[in-house]
């Protein structure tokens, strides 16, 4: 009996996914519609005003078992796969890959756009004022260090505009091969290293800090 009704919802759920299937794909042709319109009117793909809105509308509609922020994460990619196919937009971002700009860049925008990581704030300044990238994204502040100044300071010089933030928890990671009372050096960016200061100072007091480029390039 039990394997007849797990078949059963087994049925019923690809019945679902067939449905779903096949809305996303009636949502995405008329995204692409949206997008030759768009591109008629000289309008950018991405607007994130829109996607707020979307999202909020989805907020209220949710009365199901998902929870909203798991929702906004299916939506995210659903509405960036839409945008992809409207146009490849280039999205620069402080890099190496795997940094916390990817991670927020990737939160901002999905993942299925075309990512550029570059090896310092101002190169990713360059490369939206050049036109080389569709947009940017820069550190601007974190609750422990405070304000990024080197993005802000270039945001005083620049014609760009900020069209959209985006919140990141932080969380670092301690990385050895060694036990924790032989860790002599310990590397990283230097806001990490700041961030994790007291951290360090109690556990690794004689451990020598030696700055990164990223957190990345640490590991």
């Amino acid at each position: 009996v039990k394997s007849s009704e797990l078949e059963q919802l087994r049925s019923k759920i690809d019945d679902i996914d067939r449905d779903v299937t096949r809305l996303l794909n009636d949502r995405v042709r008329a995204s692409a519609e949206i997008g030759r319109i768009k591109n008629e009117q000289g309008l950018d793909p991405y607007d994130p005003a829109r996607e707020e809105e979307v999202f909020q509308k989805l907020e209220k509609l949710n009365e199901g078992l998902l929870e909203t922020t798991t929702l906004r994460t299916i939506y995210r990619e659903v509405i960036s796969a839409s945008i992809a196919l409207q146009k490849d937009l280039q999205i620069g971002y402080l890099g190496p890959e795997a940094t916390f700009t990817h991670q927020a860049a990737i939160k901002n925008f999905g993942s299925a756009l075309s990512y550029k990581p570059l090896s310092d704030i101002p190169d990713v300044f360059r490369e939206v004022e050049r036109s080389e990238c569709d947009y940017g994204v820069v550190p601007v502040e974190n609750s422990t260090e405070g304000a990024v100044n080197r993005s802000l300071d270039l945001l005083v010089d620049t014609e760009l505009t900020i069209i959209a933030q985006v919140y990141l928890k932080i969380e670092h990671c301690l990385l050895s091969t060694s036990p924790l009372d032989e860790i002599e050096k310990v590397s990283s960016k230097d806001q990490a290293l700041a961030q994790c200061g007291e951290w360090l100072r109690r556990n690794l007091p004689a451990a020598r800090l030696e700055n990164a480029t990223s957190t990345a390039e640490a590991v």
